[in-house]
């Protein structure tokens, strides 16, 4: 372990950042393995609420009534929210609930990296 380097980048965490660390360490052993399962795992739960939302706008969208055909958009909208937050936690290993940012993210990725490319939803 390169303690040096471990030292500089300690220096710029905040103190809520310090704290959560410490918390997330006492709780159990954190390793990067560990911190990238449990970041998959709130990728795949994102978007597991993407395709739930995508369903319902299209059990929505069938309706007869324009009203609730009308509220198949809302929950199309939301199914992308979900989806596009779940690229970014997974690119970026951070959540990202701003809709303005979120949206500047997704605009600023150019592509995702080799062996991120798939169809989840």
């Amino acid at each position: 372990m390169e303690f040096p380097s471990i030292k500089k980048r300690l220096e710029k965490v905040t103190g809520g950042q310090c704290s959560l660390l410490r918390d997330l360490t006492d709780a159990s052993t954190l390793d990067a393995a560990s911190l990238q399962n449990v970041l998959d795992a709130l990728v795949e739960d994102r978007l597991e609420m993407a395709r739930g939302m995508l369903e319902a706008a299209r059990i929505l969208a069938r309706s007869e009534h324009r009203r609730v055909r009308v509220s198949a958009v809302s929950r199309a909208n939301y199914a992308a929210y979900q989806a596009a937050r779940a690229v970014v936690l997974g690119v970026h290993h951070r959540d990202e609930g701003d809709h303005e940012e979120l949206g500047k993210e997704i605009d600023d990725r150019k592509q995702l990296p080799p062996g991120r490319r798939q169809d989840r939803l």
